[in-house]
């Protein structure tokens, strides 16, 4: 019975080397991920973003968090909590963080990752709002 115990143990002891040799790659993965999907979303305009708000927000509260930045709601994201929005006052990415904004991107690059090709938003960005 010993005997059985400590083959389990090592065979164990096995599996738990063998995560960690894969733990670097994995890291690796997850980082060239991340910074591919940033450098792929990130706003190109500052006056023309999308602000993610946290998750528990309701539609009123990002709506008052994206007029305290001088910044005007035209058009709701995939998600419930990203919100399209549009400025042309100089700053509005710093004021939409601040008003509690976790994440700005950048909206047309929304429509490749989460849209089925239809925009639930017009194209505004030459018009004076």
């Amino acid at each position: 019975m010993n005997e059985a115990y400590s083959q389990g143990q090592a065979n164990g002891a096995g599996q738990k080397s063998s995560m960690r040799i894969w733990l670097p790659a994995l890291g690796l993965l997850a980082a060239s991920f991340v910074a591919s999907a940033w450098l792929e979303l990130r706003p190109a305009d500052e006056h023309f973003v999308a602000a993610v708000f946290p998750p528990w927000w309701d539609a009123a509260r990002s709506t008052d968090a994206v007029a305290a930045a001088d910044g005007a709601v035209i058009g709701w994201g995939g998600l419930a909590s990203i919100v399209v929005t549009r400025s042309d006052q100089p700053g509005f990415p710093i004021r939409l963080h601040a008003a509690g904004a976790v994440l700005l991107l950048d909206p047309s690059g929304l429509i490749s990752c989460f849209g089925t090709g239809e925009t639930k938003t017009k194209d505004i960005r030459g018009s004076g709002l």
